[in-house]
């Protein structure tokens, strides 16, 4: 029983990893580079204009979903 518990909380501190990584990754693009990645055409910079576009509203989800996974691994392992 001890290994699946183990197992559980380790796999919600890594989702919450990988989504503040994505969030870090996606807000280190300067502006300026993210115009020039959409007029060179590369794939997904509109998509990345949208989400900055919208930034708090993105913050604030990615905080509220890390806080509720930590908090989640926290009560799984006690």
């Amino acid at each position: 029983m001890i290994w699946v518990t183990v197992a559980v909380v380790t796999l919600l501190l890594l989702l919450s990893g990988v989504i503040t990584a994505g969030e870090l990754a996606a807000f280190q693009v300067g502006t300026s580079r993210l115009r020039t990645l959409d007029a060179e055409g590369f794939r997904g910079s509109g998509s990345l204009t949208q989400v900055r576009v919208s930034e708090p509203r993105v913050r604030a989800a990615v905080r509220l979903s890390t806080r509720i996974l930590n908090l989640s691994a926290v009560a799984v392992a006690t």
